[in-house]
């Protein structure tokens, strides 16, 4: 995934730097042994993803921030190839909302 951040510098020296941002890439997405009576279905997908995320960074150093944001992530419909002309399809795309901590390098 390929994700862009924009900071609002609110002041020069600012202790707290508020970020938005979005990211768009592909997702693996793999199933192993989903039953159906005496059916097993094992598959994969590659798909479409995006996200949106929000946060807040805490400089450092001029290039070092802590980071703490918020990242919904999205993809496109899942389908598998279950068999010869046969395709088991997801009815919704997949969702999901992380909260992560982490480093960030400014350059």
């Amino acid at each position: 995934m390929v994700n862009a951040l924009y900071d609002f510098s609110l002041a020069e020296d600012a202790m707290v730097v508020p970020y938005i941002g979005a990211g768009v890439g592909l997702a693996s997405v793999e199933f192993d042994r989903i039953s159906s009576g005496f059916l097993n279905f094992t598959g994969d997908d590659d798909v479409l993803a995006y996200q949106g995320t929000v946060g807040l960074a805490f400089p450092v150093t001029d290039s070092l921030d802590l980071s703490l944001d918020a990242r919904y992530l999205r993809t496109d419909k899942v389908e598998f190839d279950i068999g010869p002309g046969a395709l088991l399809q997801d009815e919704e795309p997949i969702k999901g909302l992380s909260v992560m901590a982490g480093l960030r390098w400014n350059f």
